[in-house]
Parts: C-alpha cells; structure tokens; sequence
C-alpha cells in the first residue's frame, strides 16, 4: 500500500495506491497510519514524503 510507495518517494505511486485503498473502502486515517509506520521505518525522508498520502487522500475522497 502506500506506506511502501512513501519509503521508496514516488509520488504516483502514492497516487495510484490511495486511490485503490480508498476505493476498497480504507479510511483516511487508516491510510495515514500506515504511512506513519513508514516513516518510522523510513526515517526522516518518508516523513517529508508523507504530504502525498493526505495530498491524495484529499483528492480521491
């Protein structure tokens, strides 16, 4: 899901797999936690890419 898509930056990735999470009926807030739990995982950079996540979250909702 996204979470991966913040570790590695790509931002259409994080495009295409919000859009799908949000489309099998994930939450907002679901789909941000798992992209906190990235940037524990990723550190400093996935927790500057994280933005997309609520960017994309706000355009599919």
């Amino acid at each position: 899901m996204s979470n991966l898509n913040v570790v590695t930056q790509c931002p259409y990735c994080v495009a295409y797999h919000v859009k799908n999470a949000i489309k099998e009926g994930a939450t907002k807030q679901e789909i941000i936690e798992s992209a906190m739990v990235a940037g524990v995982m990723g550190g400093g950079p996935a927790v500057a890419h994280i933005k997309w996540v609520i960017d994309a979250c706000d355009q599919f909702n």
